[in-house]
């Protein structure tokens, strides 16, 4: 999908090379997702979204590949929260969760 996004959108009557639109971008998420000490989900989402909004329309097989893939991730989230308590060393609480 990131090479889809890269390379030059043709379409008639629209022949323009977005390179500084692809650096910008690039630069933008180095500069909100480098400066992290801890990897959230939620500091992948603004980049994920506007690099969905500008890659050009993928073929159903690619959508659909993309949905399976987003599918995996969130059954393996919901497996871990309720399969994969882990014990807390300062808590008397009984076994915590893992959640995003």
């Amino acid at each position: 999908m990131l090479l889809t996004f890269l390379a030059p959108i043709k379409r008639p009557g629209f022949n323009c090379c977005h390179t500084r639109r692809v650096v910008l971008y690039c630069v933008c998420v180095s500069v909100s997702l480098v400066p992290q000490k801890l990897l959230e989900f939620r500091y992948f989402l603004v980049p994920y979204l506007l690099l969905r909004l500008h890659s050009p329309q993928g073929s159903l097989l690619c959508l659909v590949l993309e949905q399976l893939a987003l599918l995996s991730v969130n059954a393996l989230t919901l497996h871990l929260f309720l399969y994969r308590p882990f014990p807390w060393p300062d808590s008397a609480l009984g076994p915590q969760r893992f959640m995003w």
